[in-house]
């Protein structure tokens, strides 16, 4: 069963995150998990073969692309939060899930508001997904780049990813 969170995962190394996404999303897949990606074309194609290696035979996964979601909300006038919620909802439909059905979420949009610099939004998308996996059997693993903090000399950036997060595992 889904232990409802919202982590996240720092990085510097993109070999070491996949391997982290995949094994975030193999446990998942092992327990019948719905699993949702929305990872950049970098790390897409090495999180679909490293989870392979580690469940194989997994079959209940929706992957989407990071950037092209991101592109179809910044075209749009529609909230964040509404725009989330309407995407998520449709991978469930689309993945044939219940609201009984546990799900995994392995997401990289966040890092991405933040890398061109719409911090806002960024900070808005973390509140959703905190909120979001209370109304569901949902566990949230979200992904951010330690060089989107580098310039952050106060570090109040930092800071407020960390709390929007249960649990905060540092770059690897």
């Amino acid at each position: 069963m889904t232990t409802v969170s919202h982590l996240v995962q720092f990085y510097e190394s993109e070999d070491s995150l996949v391997e982290l996404a995949a094994a975030f999303l193999a446990d998942g897949a092992l327990a019948g998990e719905l699993l949702i990606v929305i990872a950049t074309a970098l790390h897409r194609g090495g999180i679909a073969a490293a989870l392979a290696a580690k469940a194989p035979g997994a079959d209940r996964f929706i992957f989407f692309d990071a950037d092209e979601t991101l592109s179809s909300f910044m075209a749009g006038t529609t909230p964040i939060d509404d725009f989330m919620r309407r995407e998520i909802e449709l991978a469930l439909t689309a993945g044939g899930a219940s609201q009984q059905v546990p799900i995994r979420v392995y997401g990289e949009l966040a890092d991405l508001l933040i890398r061109y610099g719409n911090i806002e939004t960024a900070l808005a998308a973390e509140d959703f997904c905190s909120s979001f996996v209370k109304s569901r059997a949902i566990s949230f693993l979200c992904a951010h780049g330690l060089e989107n903090f580098y310039e952050d000399s106060t570090g109040c950036l930092l800071h407020e990813v960390c709390v929007r997060h249960e649990r905060t595992n540092p770059g690897v």
